[in-house]
């Protein structure tokens, strides 16, 4: 599988399985299917972030207006309208409710995409007076009922646990760097020096996992498997300016691959069970799949 995009950091989604892609070329969103290109869907010209349901069934994506698509039929359900467009976002287990943070004014809304109304809307800072940190991450727990988000203050990052449907802020925990992403479950932190995978319904329970050595702004770029498990980063330790890509096993503290060649790029997606990955090479302008 190989696409040309024109855009320096495409778009990218990949469903839980695996089997569904899409990609921002610049025009609009490619779609494939098992490695097979599966049509387009017309998108805004400068979209934000996507995301695609657990089964590739409907994505959503765009930019002050947010679209949710039908994948098979291409066909729009749903228009939600925003202040200023909206991110990140990620879509409940079962598809029925998505998450995002518009940006301008720091709210979070939980929307049922059936309906096409907000389930619930809080602000962030109704974590503490005064908070108005920028939301770079967000993830759903494996129980569907706490919404993670990332959010950068400064030096530091909060990982800010949600109760759902009602938003109500249940944790925030304090990180040197945090990530968190999809419904496998599980946030990447580092703390002390230490990589730690957390379980966002149960915070306590904790794997350390040893990974990038040294301080965190040797990592440009973390991913996470739809399963929670496995954590792909762009290791900076490295003086090629094209970096390689680390592949760990967070539960059993193993690397599984280093792929340095074709996964040479700044944008990439961890398949299910760390099977492959899906990487921008910037230099030639392609996104393609790469065994590991």
């Amino acid at each position: 599988m190989r696409l040309e995009t024109k855009l320096p950091y495409p778009s990218m989604a990949l469903s839980d399985d695996g089997e569904t892609l899409v990609v921002h070329s610049g025009e609009s969103g490619c779609l494939w299917h098992n490695g097979k290109e599966a049509g387009a869907v017309k998108m805004a010209r400068h979209p934000g972030p996507f995301d695609l349901t657990t089964d590739g069934s409907r994505l959503i994506g765009g930019d002050i207006t947010l679209s949710v698509f039908d994948v098979q039929t291409r066909k729009r359900l749903l228009r939600l309208r925003t202040r200023d467009g909206a991110d990140p976002m990620v879509f409940s287990s079962d598809g029925c409710t998505v998450a995002f943070r518009e940006i301008s004014g720091g709210s979070l809304r939980l929307v049922d995409v059936n309906a096409g109304t907000d389930v619930a809307t809080t602000k962030i800072s109704a974590v503490r007076e005064g908070y108005f940190g920028a939301v770079r991450a967000a993830g759903m727990s494996r129980s569907g009922a706490v919404l993670g988000t990332v959010v950068q203050r400064r030096r530091e990052w909060d990982l800010v646990r949600w109760d759902l449907p009602t938003l109500r802020p249940i944790s925030v925990d304090t990180y040197d760097y945090v990530y968190v992403s999809g419904r496998g479950g599980n946030a990447v932190a580092l703390r002390d020096g230490h990589h730690e995978l957390i379980d966002l319904d149960n915070p306590t329970r904790v794997f350390v996992f040893e990974g990038v050595e040294g301080i965190m702004e040797a990592v440009k770029q973390i991913r996470i498997d739809s399963s929670g498990r496995y954590v792909a980063f762009l290791d900076g330790l490295h003086i090629d300016p094209w970096l390689p890509m680390r592949i760990w096993d967070a539960v059993e503290n193993r690397e599984v691959a280093v792929l340095d060649d074709e996964s040479k790029g700044q944008a990439m997606l961890l398949g299910p069970g760390a099977a492959f990955a899906i990487v921008h090479d910037r230099k030639k302008g392609l996104v393609h799949r790469v065994a590991v």
